[in-house]
């Protein structure tokens, strides 16, 4: 893989607004916010971190919108600027807000196509963040659309064609883990030490 396009992300994991310390490396779960499979990931956040954590793994979100434009990309770029400028908790909070507006099934899901649809549902799901401001203020830093081109870098170098995917950050090189089938079964699959390139499975 192209280490031009590891090394900044590895900066952006270490220098984020989350501490990541771990003791193999870090798992980047690449996901779309239009993907079921990814939703019911976030609905398995809890039990998916501390499992990857029993590895001695951190998870690290990369989402990636399936347009290929970060330009565009606004509930990624979102979500990026709210974990860069004021943390992990609030980045999760934008996380469960877009899978949310996806809505159930059968139900119309809002499109959260452009910048002020983000900023409205936003606004009306998240208090405690003038959102209008944030934004300004991340444009004027850069925030947003490197990110997004990072990790959709990353999703094109690790060769994956679904969501989610994951790969393994580990001394500098990116592997990326090949699962297949649904949700349950990349779990299950992910869930090996031996995919993960650890060695045995912990007893």
């Amino acid at each position: 893989m192209h280490l031009f396009r590891i090394l900044p992300f590895l900066v952006l994991m270490l220098f984020s607004g989350s501490s990541f310390a771990s003791t193999n490396g870090y798992l980047i779960a690449f996901i779309d916010f239009t993907c079921g499979a990814c939703k019911g990931l976030h609905e398995q956040k809890a039990t998916f971190e501390a499992l990857m954590k029993e590895r001695g793994l951190v998870v690290y979100y990369a989402p990636v919108p399936q347009s290929g434009n970060p330009d565009t990309a606004w509930r990624e770029r979102m979500y990026y600027v709210t974990r860069d400028l004021i943390g992990e908790q609030k980045a999760n909070e934008v996380m469960a807000s877009y899978f949310a507006a996806q809505g159930g099934l059968g139900e119309q899901s809002e499109p959260l196509s452009t910048y002020a649809q983000v900023e409205a549902w936003l606004g009306l799901k998240i208090d405690g963040v003038r959102w209008r401001s944030l934004m300004r203020d991340s444009e004027s830093k850069g925030f947003g659309v490197p990110q997004v081109q990072k990790a959709i870098n990353l999703f094109v170098d690790g060769g994956f064609e679904t969501f989610p995917a994951f790969a393994l950050v580990e001394n500098g090189s990116f592997t990326p883990i090949r699962t297949s089938g649904n949700l349950e079964q990349k779990l299950k699959q992910l869930s090996s030490s031996k995919a993960l390139g650890l060695g045995e499975d912990k007893k």
